[in-house]
């Protein structure tokens, strides 16, 4: 994987980050007050922590972050949060949405890892897939805990 492409790579999954950030911000605004807001709120968090260093990697690389497609993620954004009120099961469909983009940090990340990295951005990305694992096994039993309660 050459330099270009170790930034491609690392600049796809920042900005896929972001976006992940958004969009359990807004599931959680979409859950306020209801079972499973705690643990999107947390996951924001934790995931804004990793888009901070993959951003500074980026650029101690040579390259430029990539910004997110405004627009599709808007869209994205809006349509769940109509599935999320006609859904008789709208908090476990928010939160399976979010295992999806869990599932997509996974693959973006897998991608980066297979190209000559140095030793903190490794680092990083295989601390990164052991919290995408966790996220996704949270995430998939607070799903369930949510559609068992509707």
């Amino acid at each position: 994987m050459s330099r270009d492409d170790r930034q491609l790579a690392l600049s796809e999954l920042l900005a896929h980050c972001e976006a992940t950030v958004r969009r359990y911000r807004h599931a959680a605004d979409i859950l306020a007050g209801k079972d499973g807001e705690a643990v999107l709120r947390r996951f924001a968090i934790e995931r804004e922590s990793l888009t901070q260093r993959l951003r500074y990697q980026v650029r101690q690389l040579g390259g430029l972050p990539d910004t997110v497609d405004a627009e599709c993620d808007t869209f994205q954004i809006l349509d769940e949060r109509v599935m999320a009120r006609l859904a008789a099961r709208g908090a476990s469909a928010l939160l399976r949405s979010r295992i999806d983009d869990e599932q997509r940090v996974m693959a973006l990340t897998n991608a980066a890892l297979t190209g000559l990295l140095p030793e903190s951005v490794r680092h990083i990305l295989e601390a990164a897939r052991e919290d995408v694992r966790r996220t996704i096994d949270l995430l998939a039993q607070e799903s369930d805990r949510a559609a068992q309660r509707n």
